[in-house]
């Protein structure tokens, strides 16, 4: 019984990694709508294409997760 509390013990910078690894992951998710109206007038680029492109970073996103989870990371 000692031996399974002491292993729990050594995964919290663990745990913590992934908490600021998910965190990180979720301001950047969010910081992309702060940032498209520049991108609209340094690129040229309309609403459709700025869609197309918030689509094609979901989907990976998905893939990427499902790859992940499936290869037991």
């Amino acid at each position: 019984m000692k031996e399974v509390s002491q292993a729990q013990h050594k995964n919290w910078p663990i745990v913590l990694l992934l908490l600021l690894m998910y965190i990180i992951v979720a301001m950047s998710d969010n910081f992309k709508g702060i940032f498209f109206p520049l991108f609209k007038e340094d690129f040229g680029v309309s609403n459709s294409q700025i869609g197309y492109v918030l689509t094609a970073c979901l989907l990976m996103y998905a893939l990427f997760q499902y790859i992940g989870i499936s290869a037991g990371f």
